[in-house]
Order: structure tokens, then sequence, then C-alpha cells
């Protein structure tokens, strides 16, 4: 995997960013109706599954930006005044302190329900409340399980040991502690809320060491990301994971026919992972190094031995090209010469967005020119990495 990007994004410029694309109400919804599909047998359908997805997406953003503000030896993030200095009057509270803009006929709408007084005051003590409950890395963690589970078509009541009603509250002040401060502090003015699910740009937030330690789920070592992607199965089972995103985003029926969006969620992870494994491989100067004496007879050895250890003609690595069976990494070079990672890590989100909506990739892609050599070297560098287990693991 490259290198973590060390610097930190601007808390209040993710706060920004997250109330852009949605409103107070629509993230309130959006939590209630998540978490209700993910103790329900009903996979959570409000609207189609990539919105959920990149709705995750923004909250991880945002658990991430808040948690800065509550590191009281990070001298880099400086707490901006979002405390009221008065008391708040107990029968008349002025909208322009949780508003932020001229609707004042929708000020139900953007009045707190989860926050207490003192924290309606003060917003920052809702994020120490928020991360005293749970860590930053356990409260992502948790969320991504609780968003497979809503893309699930199963209940989870047995299988999460997670307090609903308790997690729903902490989620909600989340979200309005983050606005208030929105309001009090970005002073959103005039403008008004944009009820949008497109993408926002921007270098991604990365946090203390501490709080950004790699899932251990999915290791930083590329060779033990191969294992683990592989572990006891074969080269087949790589390209079910490749066939089953490609079945999924090429036809325009609805995706549930065929695979449920959580296990899709689930193969990009596997396939992204794998990606960032072949980068750090290919970023390896000492893995360049080529002898080109007696190729012919290296290829012809290699060959026997592939077909000894696999013991079946279909899970012999075929896309790949003679030299590439002794030389896997030659398949992963040519897989970044063919696009850069920026490319690969663009595609295939477009392929999980087509895979799980009822459109056919071909009228979403950006560039359908090179769709079918893009699906060719995934599949070819499924069989590099499968070569480098079995040769050298």
């Amino acid at each position: 995997m490259s290198k973590r990007n060390k610097k930190e994004r601007e808390p209040y410029r993710v706060i920004e960013d997250f109330f852009s694309f949605a409103s107070l109400k629509t993230h309130r919804k959006y939590i209630y109706s998540m978490l209700k599909a993910s103790y329900s047998e009903e996979y959570w359908r409000k609207s189609d599954p990539g919105s959920l997805l990149f709705f995750q997406e923004q909250v991880e953003e945002l658990m991430k930006a808040t948690y800065l503000l509550t590191l009281k030896k990070n001298k880099t993030i400086q707490k901006k005044e979002a405390r009221l200095k008065i008391e708040v009057p107990e029968r008349a509270i002025d909208p322009a302190v949780y508003v932020g803009w001229t609707e004042w006929d929708a000020m139900w709408e953007f009045f707190p329900r989860s926050l207490s007084k003192k924290e309606f005051i003060n917003p920052y003590m809702a994020f120490e409340k928020f991360f005293d409950f749970k860590g930053l890395n356990e409260w992502l963690a948790q969320f991504k399980e609780l968003i497979n589970c809503a893309l699930s078509p199963y209940g989870k009541e047995s299988a999460l040991d997670i307090d609903y009603l308790q997690t729903n509250n902490l989620l909600q002040k989340l979200i309005e502690a983050s606005h208030l401060i929105h309001v009090r502090v970005n002073k959103p003015g005039l403008r008004e809320p944009q009820e949008t699910n497109q993408k926002i740009s921007g270098e991604k937030l990365a946090v203390s060491e501490k709080a950004a330690e790699e899932d251990d789920n999915y290791p930083s070592d590329p060779y033990k990301v191969i294992d683990q992607f592989f572990m006891d199965g074969d080269i087949q089972d790589g390209r079910d994971d490749i066939l089953r995103l490609f079945e999924a985003a090429f036809p325009d029926d609805l995706i549930v026919k065929k695979h449920y969006p959580s296990v899709l969620v689930f193969t990009f992870e596997r396939i992204d992972k794998l990606i960032d494994a072949a980068l750090n491989i290919n970023l390896d100067k000492a893995s360049e190094a080529i002898d080109e004496t007696n190729i012919g007879e290296k290829i012809l050895a290699r060959s026997k031995t592939l077909h000894k250890k696999t013991g079946n003609w279909d899970l012999f690595p075929y896309k790949l090209k003679p030299y590439e069976w002794v030389y896997p990494r030659l398949a992963i070079k040519a897989f970044f010469e063919h696009q850069p990672i920026s490319h690969w890590k663009g595609k295939l989100q477009e392929i999980l967005q087509a895979a799980i909506r009822d459109e056919s990739i071909c009228t979403v892609i950006s560039d359908r020119s090179r769709l079918y050599l893009d699906c060719e070297h995934l599949e070819r560098l499924v069989e590099a990495m499968w070569v480098i287990k079995i040769m050298e693991l």
C-alpha cells in the first residue's frame, strides 16, 4: 500500500463539505433508515445502494475530522469559537445559532433533538461524549459493519452486539453538533444546503498514527494481502470476484437478482486492496531485475511446475504471457503502465456504482473505449498475484 498522506485536512472544511451535499434533515433520516435496515430482514431501500455507500464515506470523514477536535495535545488544530457566550434562553432560542440561513419556516427541522442543553451551548462536548463511548477506530469499524448489514438481506439482531438506541443517539449527536459548528463557525449565511449525492473532491483526511492504524483485516504487507486474498482458495476464486463485479455492472436489471449489494461491496474491497498491494510490489525496484538468459528453458520449466501445482487445466494462468509465468511482476508492471493508480481506483468505483444500481456501466462509465482492456488487465493482475502466491509464498 502506498505511503499514507500525513497531512491533516482542516476539520471545519470537512464539516462544511458534509453539509454541502445534504441537509441536517437528510442526514438524520439516513442514520435512522440505515440502523433500521441493519437490524431488520429487509435491506436498505431508501435510495439506490450507492447513496448509502457515499453516505458511509462522508460520515467516516466527519468522524475523523471531529476526532481531531477532541485531541487536546494536537497543536496543529485550533478550535474555533462555537460556544454560545450566554445561557440559552428557555422560551426563545435565536434561530441564527442553529439554522444558518433564512428558511425560518423550517426551523424545527434544524433544531437539535439529541443534544443536551450543555451540548447545545458548547457542541464540542458532544464530540467528547461520542468518542468516550467508543474510540475512533472502533466507531469506523462498527459503522462499516452496520452499513454492510443494512445492504444485506437478512437480520443481524443476534450477530451484532450493538446497542442500536444508544448508537442512534450518539450518531445523531455527532451530526447535530457538527451542524451547530457549521452554522456558528463556517457561517453558511444565505446559502441553502444542496440535496445531491455527487461526491465532493478533495484530499483524504489523515489523523494521528494511533487513530490511523491499519485495519486488521487488511495488512499493509502486500504479500500478506495476496495470501489473504486467496486464503485456502485458488485462482478461480479470484476470477470469480472479478466476474461477480463485471456481470453485475453490465446488465440493466437490478443487481439484487444476482448478488446482494453487501456481497458486491465486500468483493470491491478485496480487489481494491489487491490493487494497493500490486502498487507496492510495482514500486519495489528490486523486483525489476529480470534475467533473460535461457528464457525458453525457464518458461518450459515454470509451465511444468505450474501444471503440477495447480493439477487442473482451468486453474492455469492462461491470460498471462509465457514469460510472465516466470516473472509475474511484469504483468503487474504492465497493469500500471496501462493506467495509473488513480485511474484504477476511479474505474473500480465506477464498476461498483454500476453494479449496485439499475444502470449498465456502459451508460455511466467515464471512458468506454478502455473498458475492455481494463477488464482484461484486472483479470491478468489476479493471475499474476496467484502465481506469486503459489511460487513464492
